[in-house]
Order: C-alpha cells, then structure tokens, then sequence
C-alpha cells in the first residue's frame, strides 16, 4: 500500500484568461479561475486520477474546452473511452461558430492498487523522478516531435524551434477531419519515494527538464508547485502555467484522507 500526497498549482501568466486546469481526484477548477492552489493528503493508492489541461482558442474560449475535459475525467472510467467522450463534448464547444475553434490538452495519470499508466494528447507532459533521474512518461503530439521522432531533427533542435508548440493532435477535433490518436501508456509499478509530475507546457516553456527534477528535489513539497512556477517565470515562459506533483510514500499506516488547505492568491 502506498500514501499519495499531491500538490497542485495554476498561474495564469500574461493573458486575460486562464485557459488551463487540473483535476486532483475528483476536484477540478470552475470555468472562470485565477492562480489557485489545492493540496490533498494521505490519500491511498487504490483508485486515482489526476490530469492537466491547457485550453486553446482564445476567443473560443479555451477555458471551457479545459473544464469540459476536467469535468468529463470525473465521470470516466475507461482513459480510451474518456478521450473519444471529451473529444466529442469539446468539439461541440465549436458549433456554429465560424473560424473559432476550442481545443484542450490533457496530461492524465491514472493510479490504483500500486501501479499507474500515463495518457495524453497534445504537448502537456508527465514525468517521474525516481532515483534522482528524471524521465518523460507522455508522448508530446506536436509537428516537431514527428521529425524527432523520424530523425530528421534532435530534441535540442526542437526546443530551439519557434514552431515547437505547433499542436498535431488535441480535443477537440473533427472526426471528419482528423481522428485523434492519444498516447496511452504500460502499466507500471509505484516505488518508494517516486514523484510524478503533470504540467501544462507554461512549465516546460520556461524550465528544462533538469532544471524541473533539481527545482523539485531542492525544495520542500509544499514549496515545489511555487517554485517551479516562479522558475518557469525567470525561464522567460509567457504562457499559463499549471502543475500537479505527486509524492509517492510506502505507507506505514492506515491510510486516511484529509483535504490540507485550498488557497485563492
């Protein structure tokens, strides 16, 4: 048995909405939200979720594509079924308006009975740090990582690229245009102190992944989701910025539940 003890943070950065979410067991922020933080406890490993989501649009209002997948994780048990169910509610955002379309990333982690799977579509990532080594769960859906992938580019190259977000796959598109393809990931098992992290890429904008995994293991755990948020910032990122970490503890007790504090800055 393991305890799970989560962290989660969204900063809303230069633009005039948060367009991202989180969802931490069941909770997931309002439509319309400010930089918010919520911390659970104690929380055992039978059956979890967790995920990340980072709106696009704009004056499609990418808020509502993001609440739309937060809101329909709740509900899902299936992580294939949830993406085709969340495509279809969010591309209905989009009818009957012209040239505006909403879309969503998500970054999910699914634990129960001490092992997890990671799933996502678009560029919102998922880590974890286990050994003091850091390693990418997600497959980020972008133009780019299809050239690295094919090896006509490096990583390196493709971080420098002003078209790295460019988006091959998210919520919210057409069947009749393109027929979504989410990464799913193996089973594997938790391990004593793991940390896994999901984020939107506000975060990997501004922080490399070494920086991220030192950020993290430098500092205490109800310091990290800030900290990681004021790094991303010195980075130069410019977008929302939305985090959830997991700490992942052999449990040496009865495992309860407590809701720790949630704070509006």
């Amino acid at each position: 048995m393991y305890r799970i003890e989560c962290y989660c943070g969204t900063f809303k950065n230069r633009r005039g909405n948060n367009e991202d979410n989180f969802f931490a067991d069941g909770y997931y922020l309002d439509v319309c939200h400010s930089d918010e933080e919520y911390s659970v406890r104690l929380k055992d490993d039978r059956k979890l979720k967790f995920g990340v989501f980072d709106g696009l649009g704009g004056e499609a209002k990418g808020e509502r594509a993001s609440y739309t997948a937060a809101s329909t994780l709740s509900e899902s048990e299936n992580m294939k079924d949830y993406y085709f169910r969340a495509n279809e509610l969010v591309c209905k955002l989009s009818e009957g308006r012209k040239d505006k379309i909403s879309g969503t990333t998500v970054a999910a982690i699914e634990i129960s009975y001490g092992r997890f799977r990671c799933s996502n579509i678009g560029d919102s990532r998922a880590y974890i740090i286990r050994d003091g080594n850091i390693r990418q769960l997600s497959t980020d859906h972008t133009s780019l990582q299809t050239l690295i992938d094919s090896g006509v580019i490096t990583k390196a190259q493709a971080e420098m690229s002003a078209y790295r977000n460019v988006l091959s796959q998210c919520l919210g598109m057409k069947d009749d245009e393109v027929i979504i393809s989410p990464y799913i990931g193996e089973e594997y098992a938790l391990e004593d102190k793991d940390i896994i992290l999901l984020c939107s890429d506000g975060l990997t904008g501004g922080l490399s992944d070494k920086k991220i995994k030192n950020i993290i293991l430098g500092c205490g755990r109800k310091k990290a989701v800030n900290a990681l948020i004021q790094g991303a910032l010195k980075g130069g990122s410019s977008d929302n910025i939305t985090i959830v970490i997991l700490y992942i503890d052999k449990s040496r007790r009865n495992p309860a539940e407590a809701v720790l504090r949630f704070l509006r800055r």
